[in-house]
């Protein structure tokens, strides 16, 4: 008996930190009215362009309809997103395209005018052509990525049916993806085995598709089929509640295409014990055959899942990285001194026209702090009063710039107002020089010589000297934690300025 009950302690323990260290079987455990939301983002870099990166998010809402004895339904929706966050209704897509389509026409009508009129320069004729060329192509690629990839670039809502370890049995609605990563409400489904969690287990499966051939803007599709083999082999877990697995791809196919499609994939999945249900996943993928956008056929895909709950959520709507990285150098890297320097420039000089598009390369990186040089030129420039275009006022360009000026200003502070108060939601660990202490903890503000933590493990409020921080967390509380002046400050800003400002 001593010996039965000492492995039976042996097995619990060693189970709470690997899943492979004894048997266990896992399966979903999804309960009628439950919702479950994911964001997915894919990063798909094509190796043959010059700007090769695209970026494409989206939010997944699962509402639990039906649990049977062999499988469990629910309905389901995606949302997509846009540069700045999830989209609010199919009126804000079709935005983009329309914008295109009129760019294209207006760019095409005013074409022979231009092209044909006495002393233009070839070199000019030959930038408006390609100025022509690209504003269509822009447009194809637009209705394209609508038309083929719905549940990435649109609004889709259906049904579908799974079974408890992760297979998507059906759907009624396409939410076909790019790249032949399947139907994007799949993405988040973590397989599991029928059997012994704590042993590898692989599936193949013979699939279907529409391959999609995509030359000069232009699409066709044809029907074609490809073998999918994956493994799954169980992995060390730091948390007793999480089981961790590493995951190969390898797909092939599309011989009736006249393309050798190829797929490679390794990544990671986590499944929660406690609540039955998938955690976060990421897969890096190298897929050759395939186009997608305007060229390529060679491209890097990274394609991943989190569960959104809580600030998680706000996070990701936010453009940012949903766990508790978020304020790393990594995840948002700091502002560089040459590109604020550069903005600088242009709202205090402004020798030159200043475009709202200029604002998104700021949105990558991380606020200045509070009260910084930068912070306070931005800050002074949004507070001033748009000057009057109205044709009865014959603005000139000193104006028009001017109102440039300002309306980038009230972007890029609203961004930056944004992320201090997002940052007051990430949940992370906080610690010391030594490495002796480390709680985890929501920074709620600082001083100027200490930071204000709420401990997420107890709910009790500390207060920690800079000093003592280790660099990395001393430097966060810094940039983006805020003094009791200045979130009185930031307070006053969001109470007085006109929505969207």
């Amino acid at each position: 008996m001593r010996l039965l009950v000492l492995g039976f302690l042996a097995c619990v323990l060693t189970a709470s930190h690997a899943a492979h260290a004894c048997g266990e079987s896992l399966r979903y455990r999804p309960q009628v009215g439950q919702e479950w939301i994911f964001g997915v983002e894919l990063r798909i870099v094509c190796r043959d362009v010059r700007k090769p990166e695209t970026r494409k998010r989206c939010r997944i809402h699962y509402q639990i309809t039906a649990v049977n004895n062999d499988s469990w339904e629910a309905s389901f929706k995606t949302i997509p997103y846009g540069q700045h966050g999830p989209y609010r209704n199919p009126e804000d897509i079709r935005g983009p395209v329309i914008r295109t389509q009129s760019i294209s026409k207006v760019t095409v009508r005013s074409s022979g005018q231009t092209l044909n009129h006495p002393g233009v320069p070839d070199f000019a004729r030959a930038s408006h052509e390609r100025m022509i060329q690209n504003a269509v192509r822009m447009k194809q690629i637009s209705e394209n990525n609508l038309k083929y990839y719905p549940g990435v670039y649109q609004f889709c809502s259906g049904q579908m049916r799974a079974n408890f370890q992760g297979e998507l049995l059906s759907a009624t609605t396409s939410t076909n993806s790019p790249l032949l990563l399947g139907p994007i409400i799949g993405l988040p489904l973590v397989r599991l085995s029928e059997n012994d969690t704590s042993e590898p287990f692989g599936y193949k499966d013979i699939r279907k598709l529409n391959f999609v051939r995509v030359k000069d803007g232009n699409a066709d599709t044809t029907a074609t089929s490809y073998s999918l083999l994956q493994t799954v082999t169980p992995a060390s877990s730091s948390s007793p509640i999480v089981v961790q697995f590493d995951v190969e791809t390898e797909m092939a196919g599309g011989v009736n295409t006249g393309s050798a499609i190829r797929l490679s994939g390794s990544g990671f999945n986590d499944f929660s014990r406690r609540d039955g249900m998938p955690l976060q996943g990421r897969t890096d993928y190298i897929v050759q055959g395939l186009s997608f956008g305007i060229s390529g056929k060679s491209f890097d895909v990274e394609a991943s899942f989190l569960r959104l709950d809580g600030w998680r959520r706000e996070l990701f709507d936010a453009m940012m990285i949903a766990n508790a990285k978020a304020l790393s150098k990594a995840a948002m890297p700091r502002l560089p001194s040459q590109l604020s320097a550069e903005l600088q420039t242009r709202l205090l000089k402004r020798d030159r026209m200043i475009f709202i598009s200029d604002r998104d390369p700021i949105s990558r990186y991380a606020p200045p702090p509070h009260g910084s040089k930068i912070w306070n030129i931005v800050d002074a420039m949004a507070n001033r009063e748009m000057e009057d275009e109205s044709p009865e006022a014959k603005p000139s360009t000193d104006q028009k710039r001017t109102n440039d000026a300002i309306e980038l200003s009230r972007a890029i502070r609203k961004r930056w107002i944004d992320v201090y108060r997002l940052a007051t939601k990430v949940e992370r660990n906080w610690a010391d020089t030594s490495g002796s202490f480390s709680v985890p903890a929501r920074m709620l503000g600082r001083t100027d010589t200490s930071v204000a933590l709420l401990r997420t493990d107890n709910g009790q409020r500390i207060n920690v000297p800079l000093e003592r921080l280790s660099n990395d967390d001393r430097e966060i509380a810094e940039t983006f934690g805020l003094t009791p002046d200045a979130l009185n400050e930031v307070r006053q800003i969001e109470s007085t300025r006109p929505a969207g400002t």
